[in-house]
């Protein structure tokens, strides 16, 4: 019998990353400082949950032994708007592949609005928890 998927996509971000990028030239944040524009996707969370649930082949593996997943991805949304700097915080330990699969996605992701302080663009640490099940 086979299984319907399902993506979910939380649609709130956790948050900003404290600290700042380290060795960088460019300019940068910490979620303290006021007047910051947060990066976010272009077209809003709607369409880049449908981006992510269209985009993303749940694993073969995972799917076959009825696994469900969490991932929790921090990265960097870059001056111009590009993703870059992917790190799994937390996963699903019985199915690595949820990770994987969750930055191979991210890495096809369409530029994003940068995140902004005082009318000019900045690096921005972003992070995203996408939620895996077999339905």
């Amino acid at each position: 019998m086979k299984r319907n998927l399902e993506i979910l996509l939380l649609i709130a971000f956790c948050g900003l990353m404290n600290g700042s990028l380290i060795g960088q030239k460019s300019p940068e944040t910490t979620s303290s400082e006021p007047g910051i524009v947060q990066a976010q996707p272009r077209g809003g969370m709607k369409k880049f949950s449908e981006f992510i649930a269209d985009n993303f082949k749940y694993p073969t593996r995972c799917q076959s032994e009825g696994i469900n997943g969490y991932v929790l991805l921090k990265f960097i949304v870059e001056l111009d708007g590009s993703l870059s700097n992917f790190e799994v915080i937390e996963d699903t330990k019985a199915c690595p592949e949820f990770a994987k699969e969750a930055i191979r996605v991210m890495k096809k992701s369409p530029k994003w609005k940068p995140a902004m302080k005082n009318g000019a663009p900045i690096r921005h640490f972003r992070l995203l928890p996408i939620k895996l099940e077999v339905a």
